[in-house]
């Protein structure tokens, strides 16, 4: 009936919210209460910097903001704050650049910030550089540092080596990274470009995917085009053949990659959502650990990818896409995956019963073909609502 449904999905809501309890940490909007004075105007394009313990905050409208926890700021006002401003600590000194051809520098993130001048070297308009809009400096662990920023229209996102010893010279040409789809209006240059810009940071490893070539240090474009190249690869071959039990030491050789950096691949590919690892503990960026298995990161990627698609694997897929928003999803001993370390969920199409994962505290069926569940028999679809 009617009311039986009604009272099924919010019995059924208010479960996913248990769910979804353990993973919540506190969250802060826009906008804060900033503290304004003259010379400076908390209005967006923020940035902020780490540096002895306290924490800086540039934004459009000038001047710098201060705090110990994010949350108290204290204004302090600060010249040569460009528009758009992005800093950067580079051997002691601190650099910021932003909608502006020039670069500034300091001895100390309050400033004063002197002009080092504009970009040079940036090669003509036809190799991406255009004037600096929302520019972005990145130093890698090697101490590299790199310039990343927009071009204009639908061109994309652009990145160039700089020179160490004066970062405001092109060390080398501009590399073109990825254009825009001019059909996304929010990746289109217009009114509201605030939304319509990407910032990249990319760390890329001297040792990880070089050319071979022994004293030879890859050139940037290098490094970029066979990383790129190599996870382009590994997602062909995974695929297919979804869910994976990944054997790394094959994998690494297909791709003529050492495990290592098989793995470094692996775990990139699922922070970007093109893959979805399932591990047997909780995911730790820092440590990457062998996964038990392997998901294409939602649905769609499947029918994208590979010419036959298995129904069950599919389930299993939305619900890890869904699930994944609200948890941190593992890899248990029985049934399909472990929320949050408690609860146990086995999915599966409508005959899907309890055998697998019987007399298991907190267990459930997330079950397809079906429109409303009972007790601990969860329709699959429902859970496309968790966020």
């Amino acid at each position: 009936t009617d009311m039986h449904k009604k009272a099924f999905f919010a019995a059924a809501l208010a479960l996913f919210c248990s769910f979804a309890a353990p993973a919540q940490t506190p969250r802060y909007c826009n906008p804060l209460p900033m503290p304004v004075g003259a010379g400076g105007n908390a209005s967006g394009d923020v940035t902020v910097l780490e540096e002895g313990g306290k924490y800086y905050m540039y934004c459009t409208g000038g001047g710098a903001w201060v705090s110990d926890d994010l949350l108290d700021w204290e204004f302090h006002a600060v010249q040569g704050v460009p528009v758009a401003p992005d800093i950067v600590k580079y051997r002691g000194k601190f650099y910021i650049s932003g909608n502006s051809d020039n670069l500034f520098v300091a001895d100390s993130p309050l400033g004063p910030f002197r002009d080092l001048g504009p970009f040079k070297d940036t090669g003509p308009v036809e190799q991406g550089w255009n004037g600096g809009f929302d520019t972005k400096i990145f130093v890698d662990d090697d101490g590299t540092p790199y310039l990343f920023w927009p071009g204009r229209g639908i061109s994309g996102i652009y990145g160039v080596r700089l020179d160490p010893e004066d970062l405001t010279r092109f060390a080398e040409k501009p590399v073109h990274l990825f254009g825009f789809n001019p059909m996304h209006a929010w990746e289109r240059y217009g009114e509201k470009k605030a939304a319509l810009t990407m910032k990249l940071n990319v760390s890329f490893d001297e040792q990880e995917l070089d050319d071979g070539q022994t004293g030879i240090v890859p050139s940037f474009e290098h490094k970029v085009t066979t990383t790129v190249q190599k996870a382009k690869q590994l997602l062909m071959v995974i695929a297919p053949n979804v869910p994976l039990q990944p054997n790394i030491s094959r994998l690494s050789e297909e791709l003529e990659v050492t495990p290592s950096q098989c793995l470094k691949i692996l775990y990139l590919l699922d922070r970007a959502g093109l893959l979805l690892l399932l591990t047997k503990e909780q995911k730790d960026y820092k440590h990457l650990a062998k996964p038990g298995k392997i998901f294409l990161g939602n649905g769609n990627l499947m029918y994208a990818l590979s010419s036959v698609v298995n129904l069950g694997t599919c389930r299993e897929t939305f619900f890890a896409n869904q699930l994944s928003a609200i948890g941190q999803l593992t890899m248990p001993e029985k049934g399909d995956f472990l929320l949050n370390g408690k609860y146990l969920f086995e999915v599966g199409g409508s005959s899907k019963d309890f055998r697998q994962i019987a007399n298991i505290p907190d267990s459930y069926l997330a079950v397809d073909d079906v429109e409303i569940g009972h007790l601990n028999r969860i329709p699959l679809w429902m859970f496309g609502m968790t966020y």
